[in-house]
């Protein structure tokens, strides 16, 4: 039987650092992340960033949805091996007034 290895990507959700103000949500992009590994020819990645902060402090953001199609559209994601990785949302407090 053909045995084929699976690619291995690891993808990292974006991470951000904002000073806080009151009634401001601070969240990543939704297509803030990055990609290590490279993906078989003619494959594309559709990947979503999740998660926000509403109060000074810390929160992750992570991967709500992650597929990855061929050329013809078919979900191909079981030919990887995909390692996720969480980013990190930061609001600082803003002392300046």
């Amino acid at each position: 039987p053909l045995t084929v290895e699976k690619r291995h990507l690891k993808i990292t959700a974006g991470s951000k650092t904002e000073y806080y103000q009151q009634g401001n949500i601070l969240k990543c992009d939704e297509n803030d992340y990055k990609v290590t590994g490279t993906l078989i020819t003619g494959d594309e990645l559709l990947c979503k960033i999740r998660g926000s902060l509403a109060v000074v402090g810390t929160a992750r953001t992570y991967i709500g949805t992650l597929v990855i199609i061929d050329a013809n559209k078919e979900d191909v994601t079981t030919n990887y091996e995909i390692e996720e990785e969480t980013g990190l949302l930061i609001f600082v407090e803003n002392n300046q007034g």
